[in-house]
């Protein structure tokens, strides 16, 4: 075997990824017995001994099976912790977020009270809170909370989190700073502080993608920009990983050359320093991958050895998943080991294909070899990015490659200034060197975050995919590269694969997007304390309920590629609806807005409303007929849908049946915050709500004995209605 770090590292991840979406720890048991036993038997295969290619791979799987079912088995032993109140002692981990306006705190348990189990005593949990409760990183933290049942997603225990809840603001609670802190804690204070300097120095939106794209601190971005980055095909660059770690090493040699020591030693400083940087990130699983192969470069380079590019990523990959049997669920991970593995694999060749068209004399030309570097690195890592970002995200991004190649170098140009802006700004007496620093990127930040935007706002810029066609994309990349890797491995070999695997991507996205054409798309957004129901057909839309964030709306609109808003209506007269309202109708222009009925406008829709194309107000009920088979019907707090006989209610909170036509209760699909109130029966076939399922509303919901949808802030829900009246319904990103 040429690198057998690469077989052990990709095998290793591809199991690991096999078992997070299998999500059944009974059958990773299964698939760790038969790659055992299967290895047994192909040890006793002469032919099979003499590579050991076959023998390895089934024992690596084996081993990634076993490991994973017991840590899998060790999670859902606690569940028994689901909708139980109990006391926690234990020490903040991490800087306390902010996110979606609540503040988020990672506590490592030390006691509890209020159970008979010492099962969560040295578990990692994840508590929010609405208010700011003082503690900081490494302070002791005493509450009472609240924990939400169990997620299989897999996606906190990636971060090593067990359990998630709330925190009882009005209940007593109390924090303890100690009086020295760890050596543990240096990384993070000094963290801390070069967010502080960024901050200091920088603008709110400055500072906010400085900190996001050199630390990985998004909690101070706005989910404007972040939904900006996903739409444009650049959300990597949010994960800290191997882009990030090549400006770092580069500072860090950069700094080394006032340093009067052999070239030789000056591998070990780096090696210190990219360490430190590292720590600074909090060791996310992407930051690892890529500092542990920079890592093995350097300490070749200090031996006088060259280290292999393949066998490198192999290790990382390998000695990450063994720590963490769950870093398979986290996505920037994934996003990091295929960008670096595309890039690896392709874009060399790539670079030699590019200059071999070139005519003889321009070959040699700087410029032209910057330019095809630069393409082939934008081009082989987007391919090897794709299959992450369906699956995950279930969409493709045609303008990822755009964007990619805009933003690689004002984002790297980016990086440095920002560093030097944290770097300086916290130095007495030299912070006035910060200043150039800073200017240059106030400049540079916002012209990324104005391409960024303008990118993101083209049309087709993300195309929706089926779950369906995501999973069968990842069954035949996974084939194709394992049977490349174990009987073929070969660099010509790994490129048609990856050939053939672009192939069968293009191929079922245009398959699709046929199928899907005159589908109707009914989203139900999720996020905020309110309702909003979206129509989208063939790029058309329209809007039903504003409760809840126009960001969020926005966002689904521009999910579907929709091109035009025919129909915006609110709910309810709540001024949190109408600010949202006023502000889609701003943005998007639709043709035709119903008002409800009012003896005074809110200054925010009457300035907003010029720009729609026609506005109505009604009186007790409306009804609008859209694309020849939906007739929507309005009444103050609620909305009823037909759509090729399917029927759809959407009602506003605290909204009751009794007050409705009668025709509303015979609903297929209600949507809501709550239940609504009624004294007659009410029982849809399904029920989405935007709201954490508690133990009251299960218990009514649990009666109805229907299928109950939670969006609890974890993404829309989307209804596929094709022509034949088949409906799939899904989760979007």
């Amino acid at each position: 075997m040429k690198r057998p770090l690469a077989l052990v590292g990709f095998t290793y991840l591809l199991a690991q990824v096999a078992a997070v979406f299998l999500k059944n720890y009974s059958l990773t048991a299964g698939l760790s017995i038969g790659c055992f036993l299967s290895f047994f038997i192909l040890v006793r295969i002469p032919s099979c001994r003499k590579t050991y290619c076959f023998p390895v791979a089934f024992l690596t799987a084996a081993v990634a099976f076993t490991i994973f079912t017991v840590s899998d088995w060790n999670i859902s032993s606690i569940k028994s912790f689901d909708n139980r109140e109990v006391t926690v002692t234990g020490t903040v981990m991490e800087t306390p977020e902010l996110s979606n306006e609540k503040f988020y705190y990672i506590v490592k348990v030390d006691s509890c009270e209020g159970t008979d189990t010492n099962e969560l005593i040295g578990k990692t949990i994840r508590l929010s809170s609405k208010q700011a409760l003082g503690a900081e990183s490494f302070d002791t933290l005493t509450c009472r909370a609240h924990f939400y049942p169990t997620s299989d997603s897999f996606s906190s225990w990636s971060k090593g989190i067990s359990l998630e809840g709330y925190i009882f603001e009005y209940m007593p609670f109390s924090y303890e700073t100690p009086q020295n802190y760890p050596l543990t804690a240096f990384p993070m204070k000094l963290r801390e502080q070069l967010l502080s300097n960024i901050w200091d120095h920088l603008s709110k939106k400055a500072a906010g993608l400085g900190g996001a794209l050199l630390l990985g601190d998004k909690v101070s971005l706005s989910q404007e920009i972040v939904d900006d980055f996903r739409l444009a095909g650049v959300i990597h660059l949010m994960s800290v990983s191997g882009f990030h770690m090549g400006i770092m090493t580069q500072l860090f040699f950069l700094l080394l050359t006032f340093v009067p020591i052999s070239r030789r030693r000056k591998n070990l400083f780096a090696v210190f320093g990219i360490w430190l940087f590292m720590a600074v990130t909090a060791f996310t699983p992407s930051v690892l991958r890529s500092g542990i192969m920079y890592l093995i470069m350097l300490i070749g380079r200090f031996f006088y050895r060259r280290a292999d590019s393949l066998n490198s990523l192999g290790f990382a990959v390998f000695l990450i998943c063994l720590m963490d049997p769950f870093s398979a669920a986290d996505p920037g991970f994934l996003l990091s080991v295929s960008a670096t593995l595309g890039i690896l694999l392709f874009a060399s060749p790539l670079i030699k294909c590019f200059l071999h068209y070139l005519p003889e004399k321009m070959r040699s030309n700087k410029f032209l070899k910057k330019f095809s570097e630069i393409l082939s690195i934008t081009i082989s890592s987007m391919l090897f990015t794709l299959p992450v970002i369906l699956i995950y995200f279930h969409t493709f991004t045609p303008a990822s490659f755009l964007s990619n190649f805009c933003l690689i170098w004002p984002v790297a140009l980016f990086l440095y200034t920002v560093a030097g802006t944290a770097v300086l700004g916290g130095i007495p007496g030299v912070k006035i060197l910060a200043v150039p620093f800073s200017w240059a990127a106030e400049h540079l930040a916002d012209g990324i975050l104005k391409t960024v935007h303008w990118i993101a706002s083209l049309p087709y810029a993300s195309v929706s995919v089926s779950e369906e066609f995501s999973q069968f994309f990842l069954v035949c990349v996974f084939l194709l590269f394992g049977i490349t890797f174990l009987c073929f491995c070969s660099k010509k070999n790994l490129q048609a694969a990856g050939i053939l695997s672009v192939c069968i991507l293009f191929a079922g996205i245009f398959g699709c997007q046929l199928e899907s054409y005159n589908a109707t798309w009914v989203t139900f957004v999720g996020g905020g304390k309110g309702t909003s129901l979206i129509f989208t057909k063939n790029g058309k839309s329209a809007v039903i309920g504003c409760n809840t964030k126009s960001r969020l709306i926005d966002y689904a609109l521009r999910e579907q590629n929709t091109k035009e808003v025919c129909f915006l209506t609110y709910l309810t007269k709540k001024p949190s609806e109408e600010w949202a309202a006023s502000d889609l109708i701003s943005k998007w222009e639709p043709d035709h807005v119903l008002l409800q009925p009012a003896t005074y406008l809110e200054d925010s829709i009457r300035l907003a409303l010029p720009n729609a194309g026609s506005t109505h107000t009604f009186g007790t009920a409306s009804q609008i007929e859209l694309w020849d088979q939906i007739r929507i019907t309005v009444v103050p707090g609620a909305a009823f849908a037909t759509i090729d006989g399917t029927r759809f209610l959407i009602c506003s909170k605290g909204t009751s049946l009794d007050s409705l036509p009668e025709s509303f209760q015979n609903a297929d699909f209600y949507f809501g915050v709550d239940l609504p109130k009624s004294s007659k029966p009410f029982q849809p076939n399904n029920i989405f709500l935007n709201h954490y399922l508690s133990s009251s509303l299960q218990k009514s919901s649990a009666k109805l004995n229907v299928p109950v949808y939670i969006t609890d802030g974890n993404g829309n829900f989307v209804l596929e209605m094709k022509p034949d009246n088949t409906i799939k319904i899904r989760r979007s990103a």
